[in-house]
């Protein structure tokens, strides 16, 4: 059954961990197997659904500017660096506290886009495919598309150059 439900990634199997540890005092050995997560799918969308609450509940952050997120982690070839990050949820502020704030927020979901050297990584291949490929995961809430991460990514690296040309960099 487990195997099953893993769909062939030991990744699941880390999720189960959290998962069984975070709901051990819920689950019963006579439901133990219908109460695990159906698949690696269904942890990323309970991952996500769980982010994109707490941008817009507790934050105050726009659906929009999650999407753009997403689709902007979709297309980066590198990890995303914290700062571009609160440019994308939080595009009309450049502090101290909105970079908090962002933080705060990641932390939420840090098993599944870890922040490390200042940067937001994708912790394995399967999320960016979970994120845009339909024949691998089918249709889901959180399927992005990559043209809008490229031009996202392509006016803030833009900004950013014209931001180093005025400071004379």
């Amino acid at each position: 059954m487990l195997v099953a439900k893993s769909e062939g990634l030991m990744l699941y199997a880390y999720f189960l961990v959290l998962y069984v540890k975070e709901k051990a005092s819920s689950l019963h050995q006579a439901n133990f197997d219908v109460s695990l997560p159906l698949g690696i799918s269904s942890v990323y969308h309970t991952y996500f659904k769980r982010l994109e609450n707490e941008l817009i509940t507790e934050f105050g952050i726009k659906e929009e500017k999650f999407f753009n997120l997403l689709c902007s982690l979709c297309v980066s070839r590198e990890p995303l660096p914290v700062d571009l990050v609160s440019k994308v949820l939080l595009p009309s502020t450049d502090s101290h506290f909105a970079r908090r704030k962002v933080l705060k927020v990641l932390s939420s979901v840090s098993s599944l886009l870890p922040i490390r050297s200042g940067c937001l990584h994708v912790i394995h291949k399967s999320v960016k495919d979970w994120l845009t490929d339909t024949s691998c995961y089918g249709e889901q809430d959180f399927l992005m598309g990559e043209e809008v991460g490229h031009e996202l990514l392509g006016k803030l690296c833009a900004q950013e150059l014209d931001d180093l040309k005025a400071r004379g960099a």
